[in-house]
């Protein structure tokens, strides 16, 4: 747990001074990223690549792959079995691997084109082969939001979404099955 904790603190860290100077210049990049590289591999003891482009930053283990800001789409490695929303712009993707070495996945994202209804919608459908653990649809103060969690015989499902009457925020993760 603690060295979780640290791992956490420490990309956390990488992510803030990464994304503060991705900005500057070439050479100032590239000598900020292999610095927060060591800064970051000392505190998880393993190999780390930081690459700061775009206004965004993605930081790469032997374990796992961060990627935040800038214009970020759903990533090349993102399990084919739990599609994404088409119609996003996302803000924050990773993936990990659980003590058991079973992949990981999140992302955050905003919905670019649809309503929360739509995505609810098109959940309901493209999940259709998943069982269904919880089906929560809402409206609260005028705005949507739902909470859907699903699971197959490999993998569970949260997606998540929710409107401020402005920006509809999505969030899916992807986990091994715990078996309930």
């Amino acid at each position: 747990m603690k060295k979780k904790i640290i791992i956490t603190m420490a990309v956390v860290m990488a992510l803030a001074v990464a994304l503060s100077v991705s900005s500057c210049g070439n050479i100032a990049q590239k000598v900020t990223e292999k610095a927060m590289e060591k800064v970051v591999e000392s505190a998880v003891g393993t190999d780390v690549s930081i690459d700061t482009k775009d206004d965004g930053v993605k930081i790469s283990t032997d374990s796992g792959v961060v990627q935040a800001g800038g214009d970020t789409k759903v990533p090349e490695w993102w399990p084919a079995e739990a599609p994404a929303y088409p119609d996003i712009k996302v803000t924050y993707s990773a993936k990990t691997k659980d003590d058991n070495g079973n992949d990981g996945f999140a992302m955050f994202a905003e919905v670019t084109k649809g309503s929360v209804k739509d995505v609810y919608d098109w959940y309901k459908s493209k999940m259709s082969g998943w069982e269904t653990k919880s089906d929560n649809f809402g409206t609260t103060n005028g705005n949507d939001s739902f909470t859907l969690e699903f699971k197959n015989g490999k993998n569970e499902a949260l997606v998540i979404a929710s409107s401020d009457g402005t920006v509809i925020s999505f969030t899916m993760t992807i986990a091994a099955s715990t078996g309930n």
